[in-house]
């Protein structure tokens, strides 16, 4: 059971009560003579939750006591052992909505204080905790990685029905323009265009990306988690380097190169589709082979955006193919801006422009393709 616990701070740098009523002011001053600035929520915020949580000003951490009377209230009975607890999805979520109360500036540090450690060892709950923050750290960026892959999914979907609006109005697939089955047609496709991408984006910035970014924002905040016995004695931390390490943290350039690597399949197929319209224009221009190798490509590219989505889910025959696919590639949209340029043909110009899109498109998914390989571990 989970007993509430107030707890007053003692230290230099805790503000006083008189600091903190005080709503017009933005600036403390501690013991020591140092000024200190912050907001008035802030203040406010540090106010409110006083009565349970220590507030260390000067290093901006935030300590919060939690007691329990045995370490059954935070594991989970059906899935544990002696030698093996496993803490419970419960704990992981009080402690997440915990530091949701804390004010952004401040690192949070747990002190969960257990009256009866029973057959468990303080070490072993550390391990159990650790091994949760991991697992659900590795649920949200799997989540993030197969619902972003479906976005981009959606919004090649949107871009495909688009295509066949424009090229279907064009050549009256339809039926004549501005008969009422043109009109139907169109508006279904407007319909499903706006949808797909819609939903895509919705996707990508409003939900599961958001749900993962919550999660790692608040334990990047997490300092340490303490256990301590009934007298307050400390038995074993769980500190913040320890938890890094175990989670592998994803670095800033490795995201950037797994985002990019995702967004090309869009780029690359919004080149493809702008290509073929392109094509349809100055289509009686066009040699047989011409449009035969047309399509060709449009194919081809579809081939790789899938290989590229399979590659961004990690999946290990797509990593290994996936530079291949893109290599030969580019050899092949080389070959074709030497073609073009020897073609005297009034469209070539364009067609060579999208071409060196597309080549510098590739170039870079392999610059990050070499660049991740640096990131995978070997098991």
């Amino acid at each position: 059971m989970l007993h509430a616990q107030g707890v007053t701070g003692s230290n230099p740098a805790t503000p006083t009560k008189t600091c903190l009523s005080c709503a017009n002011s933005v600036m403390l001053q501690n013991k020591r003579g140092k000024i200190l600035n912050l907001s008035k929520r802030t203040l406010k915020q540090i106010k409110n939750l006083q009565d349970y949580c220590d507030f260390d000003i000067d290093k901006r951490i935030a300590t919060i006591h939690l007691n329990y009377d045995t370490p059954l209230d935070l594991i989970d009975p059906h899935l544990s052992h002696d030698d093996k607890p496993v803490v419970s999805d419960a704990t992981t979520a009080y402690i997440q909505e915990l530091i949701h109360d804390i004010p952004k500036e401040f690192k949070i540090e747990f002190m969960l204080s257990i009256y009866d450690y029973q057959n468990y060892s303080p070490e072993s709950l550390i391990n159990a905790l650790n091994n949760t923050i991991e697992s659900t750290y590795y649920y949200f960026d799997e989540e993030r990685k197969k619902y972003n892959a479906l976005a981009v999914i959606f919004i090649l979907l949107g871009i495909v029905f688009l295509a066949i609006n424009v090229v279907g109005g064009a050549w009256e697939w339809f039926g004549q323009k501005e008969s009422t089955s043109a009109e139907v047609a169109e508006s279904l496709l407007d319909i499903l265009t706006w949808v797909f991408i819609w939903e895509g984006g919705a996707i990508i910035f409003l939900t599961y990306e958001n749900a993962s970014h919550i999660f790692n924002r608040d334990i990047s905040r997490l300092q340490k988690v303490s256990f301590s016995d009934s007298h307050d004695k400390r038995l074993g931390t769980l500190d913040k380097e320890r938890v890094e390490r175990s989670l592998n943290y994803v670095k800033k350039g490795e995201l950037l190169a797994r985002n990019f690597i995702l967004a090309s399949t869009a780029i690359i197929l919004a080149i493809c589709t702008i290509d073929t319209l392109e094509n349809i224009v100055n289509i009686q221009e066009m040699s047989f082979v011409s449009i035969i190798s047309g399509l060709l490509q449009i194919i081809s590219l579809i081939f790789v955006c899938v290989v590229i989505l399979f590659y961004y889910r990690e999946n290990n025959v797509a990593k290994k193919l996936t530079p291949i696919i893109c290599g030969i590639y580019i050899i092949v949209v080389i070959v074709d801006i030497v073609f073009l340029f020897i073609t005297d043909a009034s469209y070539a110009p364009k067609l060579i422009f999208y071409d060196f899109m597309l080549l510098a498109v590739m170039i870079a998914d392999l610059i990050c393709m070499f660049y991740l390989r640096r990131f995978d571990v070997e098991v």
